[in-house]
């Protein structure tokens, strides 16, 4: 398992992280976590699944700009 950290612009009703949230687990991530106050997403993802870049797609297909800040490969839960 990967974990990304994602700077989130433009987000600011709970309904946008809510989209966000659900585009990311139907790409098939296994973990989110969105710290409202800084505006950062955690999330866990199988790189033999879905990679970043697709994850980062599709967040941009649905009109929301998210910016990688942190990468942690094989991290463990």
């Amino acid at each position: 398992m990967s974990t990304a950290y994602l700077k989130c612009k433009d987000v600011y009703p709970a309904g946008c992280v809510a989209a966000i949230e659900h585009v990311l687990y139907r790409q098939g991530i296994t973990h989110f976590e969105y710290d409202v106050a800084n505006k950062h997403a955690k999330i866990t993802y199988d790189n033999d699944i879905v990679t970043l870049e697709q994850l980062l797609k599709k967040v941009e297909e649905i009109g929301y700009q998210v910016e990688v800040v942190g990468i942690d490969e094989k991290d463990e839960w």
